[in-house]
């Protein structure tokens, strides 16, 4: 269920997506407030949605065209390949 709704999310992106991720030595939900409200601000005028990788289960301020996960299949995102395969 998972890849499927990922794959959706890919497919339904019209504009595009932008796969954010800080690696796995970084945590996003770490960084300071002012840097995450800088990043959210740039995010929500981006017409292509945002997939960020965000290690809670809440982003505050999250715009409609952020979607954030605790993990994603990082090589199949940008490899261009199907999720799901």
């Amino acid at each position: 269920m998972y890849f499927q709704d990922l794959q959706k999310y890919l497919d339904e992106a019209k504009d595009g997506v932008i796969y954010f991720s800080l690696g796995s030595n970084v945590r996003s939900d770490h960084m300071p407030e002012e840097k995450r409200r800088v990043f959210i601000e740039v995010f929500s005028a981006l017409p292509q949605k945002i997939l960020w990788k965000w290690e809670s289960d809440i982003l505050p301020g999250q715009p409609p065209n952020v979607k954030i996960e605790k993990w994603l299949p990082q090589q199949d995102i940008l490899g261009n390949s199907a999720v799901c395969s």
